[in-house]
């Protein structure tokens, strides 16, 4: 009887680490739909990035500083843009609060040919709990908004909100994973891809 247990426990302990993640995406887009990266362009860009986190938001600087290292990685790595600024504020103003006017003539973004503006609206991670055959499942969730200005004609060529959910029954991601959850959204977003 202890050694049929102990194969079930060993069984399930296997398929609890063995979790199926998926990744679910969902854009919803005026002007120009993902992918937006146009490789024969080549163009310069300037990228301004800030938060709307809910008020209960947690460990937000944490959150934030997650945001900047990945959006700056990827801007900065990219074979699609020729970055020349990546910026939280705009004339001593948070690039949140700033103006389509402000972000493509406020001086840092001189030289750009359009100006991205991203909207981080949450980076987290989501535990569910069941009373069913399934127990438990955690979901990474980013949910992004995305401007994109044309410098020259001062038009929003795309006006973008995503929302990227990874993971499944018996996965357990831990908040070290969202930084790859936000480059995974940006791949989404410039490339079309969906793996990470």
């Amino acid at each position: 009887m202890v050694h049929f247990r102990s194969i079930i426990a060993t069984a399930v302990l296997l398929f609890t680490m063995v979790g199926c993640s998926t990744v679910t995406i969902k854009h919803h887009a005026i002007g120009h739909q993902p992918p937006l990266c146009n490789q024969n362009a080549k163009e310069k860009i300037a990228v301004y990035w800030g938060t709307a986190w809910r008020t209960d938001q947690k460990d937000v600087l944490i959150r934030e500083k997650y945001i900047e290292e990945g959006i700056d990685t990827f801007f900065n790595e990219n074979d699609c843009f020729e970055t020349v600024l990546i910026a939280k504020s705009v004339a001593g103003k948070d690039a949140m609060l700033a103006t389509d006017t402000d972000l493509i003539s406020g001086g840092n973004a001189a030289g750009a040919d359009k100006v991205f503006v991203f909207r981080v609206e949450e980076l987290g991670l989501n535990l569910y709990l069941y009373l069913s055959p399934i127990l438990w499942q955690t979901k990474n969730e980013v949910l992004l908004q995305v401007r994109v200005l044309n410098t020259k004609t001062g038009e929003v060529e795309s006006d973008l909100s995503t929302q990227w959910m990874r993971g499944g029954p018996f996965t357990l991601h831990s908040a070290n994973t969202l930084p790859t959850d936000l480059s995974g959204v940006l791949k989404a977003i410039f490339y079309g891809k969906t793996e990470i």
